[in-house]
């Protein structure tokens, strides 16, 4: 895919890209006259989430302060670890994961399991 065209997509407004449930808005205006409705407009690719909350407000819990006890100083270099030990500490000890802390928190921990095992 050509950068350019990577680019300017990730410039468009969100409304250019999403509406009334359908994802990839600009390619499937692009396409209308071009291919049948049925497949232009179709919505068989459907994804779904893991049970991330559920799994760290329970058998994840473990795994969660595992990570966190590791040493890593590249990930120390770039993150409070002191605040996301308190943030998930508090998150795990109340079993209060949702999906919006999971949006959050998920990213780092990864990260910091990435760079135990790879840096």
């Amino acid at each position: 895919m050509d950068w350019r065209l990577v680019t300017y997509t990730m410039a468009l407004p969100e409304a250019c890209k999403f509406s009334d449930g359908y994802s990839k808005l600009i390619a499937r205006q692009a396409m209308a006259n071009l291919m049948p409705e049925s497949i232009r407009m179709g919505r068989r690719k459907v994804g779904f989430n893991s049970p991330m909350p559920e799994w760290l407000n329970g058998p994840l819990a473990g795994w969660t302060a595992s990570v966190l006890d590791q040493k890593v100083p590249a990930f120390a270099e770039l993150v409070d670890e002191e605040r996301l030990r308190r943030t998930v500490s508090h998150l795990t000890s109340s079993k209060q994961w949702d999906w919006v802390a999971v949006g959050r928190i998920w990213p780092y921990l990864n990260m910091k399991w990435m760079l135990a095992r790879f840096a």
